[in-house]
């Protein structure tokens, strides 16, 4: 009768903070000298799939507070299997936060700053992945984003204007790349950032290092109409009718004598 390999995860803490990377090993035993052993690894983050893999160690980092079970199962050449789990909790790393604000700017003929922007997020170190709808001076808050978290902040859909980025927090993005700042000790506030209701100001330029401060712009040039100029109007003269020619004077009647009759 074939015995299932025993199976000892070593090296899992009870707890960790976020963002530090767990290592792994195992220990396996079995009766039969020449076993021979597969492995799978798994990880579940607050129930969810996490992690996997097939070695005989295993290490991976949690992106964020939450309860993570560490799964190894054995299997020998005769189909045994052996299991094992460690459940770890990860805690919030000590005051390695951060914020980000997207702010939204129209600039140009003010009939289309009334249009409705689509903009998406998406951060890593399971920082926010978002996807949402500024209008002009319109703007919207993450807060409590893992400091050292990479964002990429872009426009998907437009009524055709070409955005361009800007982050006054410091990273001078021109593509809507940026990381988020830690907040708490040694943050200076050089000017907090405007978040503006609609129809309000623009956000300052003044950065604040505090926040990543994302504006995204769509600047639109105002068609001009050229009015030719109107040529001159010239009055033609009016034409001239010649006059008649006078009509000749009729020859003037012979002059008619009476002369007396003589009788002889």
């Amino acid at each position: 009768t074939n015995v299932v390999p025993a199976v000892v995860i070593n090296g899992a803490p009870v707890s960790s903070p976020e963002g530090t990377s767990i290592s792994l090993t195992s220990t396996v035993t079995d009766p039969g000298s020449v076993d021979t052993f597969t492995y799978a690894w798994s990880v579940t983050k607050n129930g969810a799939a996490y992690a996997s893999g097939t070695s005989t160690a295993f290490s991976f980092t949690p992106n964020n507070n939450a309860i993570y079970v560490v799964t190894l199962n054995v299997t020998d050449k005769d189909s045994g299997l052996g299991t094992a789990s460690r459940t770890i909790t990860v805690t919030n790393a000590f005051n390695f936060y951060g914020d980000m604000i997207v702010s939204k700017v129209v600039t140009g003929d003010p009939k289309t700053n009334i249009a409705t922007y689509e903009i998406s997020v998406s951060c890593d170190k399971g920082g926010p992945k978002d996807t949402f709808l500024l209008k002009d001076r319109q703007s919207k808050v993450y807060q409590n984003i893992v400091s050292g978290t990479n964002c990429l902040v872009t426009e998907t859909k437009s009524d055709g204007a070409t955005p361009s980025y800007a982050d006054n927090s410091g990273d001078n993005t021109t593509d809507g790349r940026v990381v988020i700042k830690r907040k708490g000790t040694g943050c200076a506030l050089v000017g907090a950032p405007t978040a503006a209701s609609p129809g309000g100001p623009a956000p300052t330029s003044a950065f604040d290092e505090c926040w990543a401060n994302v504006i995204i712009t769509n600047s639109y040039v105002v068609a001009t109409t050229t009015t030719a100029a109107a040529a001159p109007t010239t009055t033609a003269a009016p034409a001239t009718t010649a006059a008649p020619a006078p009509a000749p004077s009729p020859a003037p009647a012979p002059e008619v004598i009476d002369e007396p009759t003589f009788t002889g």
